[in-house]
């Protein structure tokens, strides 16, 4: 289980503060929207295992009757800019085709991670 008061490093210089809900970037701290930090909470917490779009969308709106999976994409979109050195190409926040996405630690963070 992760601690509450848990800074996370997701990469080289990029970590998720959970009590604060934010992230720190090369040594910045970047706010995030709610569902941005559950989006990411989520997929973190599942790291290299593929989550479908309908299991993104009920953890992170609680329902998925109203939310489409364009919308999770936008949102998915904003995250990238937010923790991607370059979210054209993302590294960290990979879509899986037909399926949905997941969170690719890089290799150091394996080495070095309690998640």
């Amino acid at each position: 289980m992760i601690n509450n008061n848990a800074l996370l490093t997701l990469d080289v210089n990029l970590q998720l503060d959970i009590q604060k809900e934010t992230i720190i970037k090369n040594g910045l701290q970047l706010s995030l929207s709610r569902i941005q930090f559950k989006l990411l909470f989520y997929l973190v917490c599942n790291k290299k295992v593929p989550i479908s779009s309908e299991e993104l969308i009920q953890y992170a709106w609680g329902t998925n009757d109203y939310i489409t999976k364009d919308e999770l994409y936008v949102y998915i979109c904003r995250l990238r800019k937010r923790i991607e050195d370059d979210f054209k190409n993302p590294k960290l926040l990979l879509s899986i085709r037909r399926v949905g996405y997941m969170y690719y630690p890089p290799q150091f963070v394996e080495l070095n991670s309690k998640i």
